[in-house]
């Protein structure tokens, strides 16, 4: 191994990061693609086609069950802090409050979720051949007024994921990788320009002036 290496020491293993060029040859005679990423999918191209039609469940699951999780901990966690029997604190933190076993299962999960986007990504860019992707920059903050679970579902959203496999699929492809603002993307009508947060509404896109309507997540694709 030869450069620059990164090594992440853990209680059980040792495991070593190195770069690797990737040798792709340019791809200039494929379409112009947008995609727009979604939570109940990883993305909708300009053809309405969905990619990854699983990943709002399996981000659902992992959100809700880790929620229950941290409730219990919390408990355990009070209640080992909190008693005066000190023998039974040790027995809670030992057998109850360990680590290891919840730093495994957060593994699996941000494998399972990286393996969902790759597979949509992946299947994406072979089906298109795209020349040049466009896709919103998710890296700014976001605001959801959706109610107390689903802000913490959102919130756990791996926006950031997905933006770096995007960025790395595509380049490893060949194709040239373009952001654009997201703002107001879901809001324009791809029909008559008309923009107003009220053509919006959940998965569904109704143009309140031309009336046009369409998935919510097809419009940002025609429009960026």
């Amino acid at each position: 191994i030869t450069g620059i290496i990164r090594v992440v020491l853990d209680k059980n293993r040792v495991v070593i990061h190195t770069s690797k060029e990737v040798k792709t040859k340019k791809n200039t005679t494929g379409p112009v693609e947008a995609i727009d990423y979604g939570y109940t999918e990883v993305l909708t191209d300009t053809q309405k086609i969905q990619y990854g039609t699983d990943f709002g469940t399996i981000m659902s699951a992992y959100s809700d069950h880790q929620n229950i999780k941290d409730r219990r901990r919390n408990k355990l966690r009070s209640l080992a802090k909190n008693n005066h029997n000190v023998n039974k604190s040790r027995c809670i933190q030992r057998n109850n409050l360990r680590k290891a076993k919840t730093a495994r299962r957060r593994q699996r999960q941000r494998t399972t979720i990286v393996r969902v986007i790759d597979t949509a990504l992946n299947t994406f860019l072979r089906t298109r051949k795209p020349s040049v992707v466009v896709t919103e920059e998710l890296s700014g903050m976001f605001k959801y007024n959706k109610g107390k679970t689903w802000n913490r579902r959102l919130t756990s959203w791996a926006k950031g994921t997905v933006q770096d496999r995007t960025n790395f699929k595509v380049l490893a492809c060949g194709a040239c990788h373009e952001t654009v603002n997201p703002a107001y993307g879901s809001q324009l009508c791809p029909n008559c320009w008309f923009v107003d947060r009220k053509n919006r509404s959940g998965d569904r896109f109704k143009c309140l002036q031309c009336k046009y309507e369409g998935h919510a997540d097809w419009a940002p694709t025609i429009n960026y």
